[in-house]
């Protein structure tokens, strides 16, 4: 199973590389993501409707805002929150792992190695906010990636004159 889906990914890769190397290849791409699109739409349609046949569409179009008011209304613990990344962290960077091994078949070394790293850095907040952690170090983490990027912008967009 696993060694299928990786077959898939690389097919997938080859098939995107080949893609990127035609002429029109990224109309092509365009229209083969429309089409898949349209297609699991209609899908989702007609399940819909064998599911509740006089509500159905309504259902399916509504779904989107009721997962929103749940998870908003839903709130884990720290805890649990830690253990969620830390397995996270623990499978990225296993698949990560598995790439480079391969020769890195799909996507080159430094997207990888970025991938790797932050499935680590999930890996290490995780196992170490699990153990007790009163702060939510990601959240931390993410602000200050925000507060960086903010600066940047600031900076490169006055230092232009």
């Amino acid at each position: 199973m696993f060694l299928a889906l990786l077959a898939l990914l690389a097919g997938v890769g080859w098939g995107l590389e080949a893609l990127a190397r035609m002429h029109n290849g990224g109309m092509i791409l365009l229209i083969i993501l429309r089409f898949l699109a349209v297609e699991l739409a209609a899908e989702l349609v007609l399940i819909a409707w064998e599911i509740m046949p006089v509500h159905g569409i309504l259902h399916l179009l509504g779904l989107p805002l009721r997962l929103l008011r749940l998870r908003r209304g839903q709130s884990s613990s720290l805890q649990q929150k830690n253990l969620t990344r830390a397995t996270a962290g623990a499978f990225v960077a296993c698949v990560c792992a598995l790439l480079a091994v391969n020769g890195f078949p799909v996507i080159g070394w430094k997207v990888t190695a970025g991938i790797g790293a932050l499935a680590l850095l999930y890996l290490v907040v995780g196992v170490a906010g699990s153990q007790g952690s009163r702060i939510d170090a990601m959240s931390v983490f993410w602000w200050g990636v925000l507060v960086v990027i903010a600066g940047a912008v600031l900076v490169f967009r006055f230092m232009q004159v």
